[in-house]
């Protein structure tokens, strides 16, 4: 079945004039035709079956035929990245919404090679949004992560805890093997989780006392230096696979919106 993603605010309405990018997608990627079918979604949990009752030259306009909506999953997960140079932030993007992960911060640290001034923030911010939706249509996921502009690492810890439980992936002596830090959250029952992964050089020392001091758990992602993005998809998995075969661990009435803890570079 064709997905489209649609704003929330026009899902409820029984008819919907599909225009702009979604359009041109149906259009002239799909090649749709009036009668046939397609299912919607709005990002939020909401998703309708739609029949396609007219096809214009830059619009295509659907009835809905019937509608559904699915909860987000219990706890709510969250990654805190380091923007990493080249397109391996697309790549997270892409892969942390299909793995159904709530919230994305995209924060500038210390050792960071990329530096984004005040024109160029708001492009690469688009831009993501752009990734998340797309992979949201590929995989079947109803829920779009919280995708947020990029802010400075220091401004992050410095403010209010963003999660329940943040772990930190870190370099340093003495952080704790990740699965066993896991394990012991999850007794705790945390609504939001978060991850927080560094830059390519990982954090300063002094950005990770900051992060201590802040709450955030360092751990171990194994003895292997690991890329980035591998660091970032490989904590993520491991979060979804354990609070995910074990829903009860996560509170389900709490909502989420950040996440926390460290990278390997």
């Amino acid at each position: 079945m064709i997905r489209c993603f649609v704003e929330p605010s026009a899902l409820p309405e029984p008819e919907i004039v599909i225009r702009g990018e979604e359009a041109h997608h149906l259009l002239h990627v799909r090649r749709v035709a009036a009668d046939g079918n397609v299912t919607l979604f709005d990002g939020q949990g909401n998703q309708a079956l739609a029949e396609i009752s007219a096809v214009r030259k830059r619009e295509v306009c659907v009835r809905v035929l019937s509608r559904r909506t699915t909860a987000r999953p219990a706890p709510r997960l969250a990654l805190v990245q380091a923007v990493p140079k080249g397109p391996s932030m697309d790549l997270i993007v892409q892969k942390a919404t299909e793995l159904g992960i709530a919230a994305i911060q995209p924060v500038l640290s210390a050792r960071g090679v990329v530096h984004l001034d005040r024109r160029q923030a708001p492009k690469r911010h688009a831009r993501w949004l752009r990734i998340a939706v797309n992979a949201a249509k590929q995989s079947g996921v109803l829920w779009l992560p919280d995708v947020r502009p990029v802010r400075p690492l220091a401004e992050l810890l410095a403010g209010p805890p963003p999660c329940d439980t943040g772990f930190m992936a870190s370099l340093a002596p003495g952080a704790r093997p990740f699965r066993s830090a896991v394990d012991e959250a999850r007794k705790g029952r945390p609504g939001r989780v978060a991850l927080l992964i560094g830059p390519e050089g990982d954090f300063t020392p002094g950005e990770t006392a900051d992060a201590n001091r802040a709450g955030w758990i360092p751990v171990s992602l194994g003895p292997a230096v690991l890329r980035v993005e591998t660091a970032a998809l490989f904590g993520l998995s491991l979060l979804v696979y354990e609070f995910a075969r074990n829903p009860e661990a996560g509170d389900r009435r709490s909502a989420l919106n950040g996440a926390p803890s460290g990278a390997d570079g």
